[in-house]
């Protein structure tokens, strides 16, 4: 599992965080990102599914990767 906490950090900056996540899922085969669930991680996450690495992964809540194991 990779944790980041974006506490305080930008939109952007979260979505660069996601962006890391994807890069190493690719590498790994998968991978389970954590991060507080506040309004700009929500809202950072919401902006990020609408680019372009997004559409190279499944989003998922952690128990559903867990159950998938």
């Amino acid at each position: 599992m990779w944790r980041s906490d974006p506490k305080g950090q930008a939109t952007d900056d979260i979505g660069r965080v996601l962006d890391s996540a994807v890069i190493r899922a690719a590498q790994e085969g998968r991978i389970a990102a954590a991060a507080e669930a506040t309004p700009a991680t929500m809202a950072a996450l919401l902006e990020w599914t609408g680019q372009g690495r997004a559409a190279t992964v499944a989003l998922a809540p952690a128990p559903a990767m867990m159950v998938a194991r």
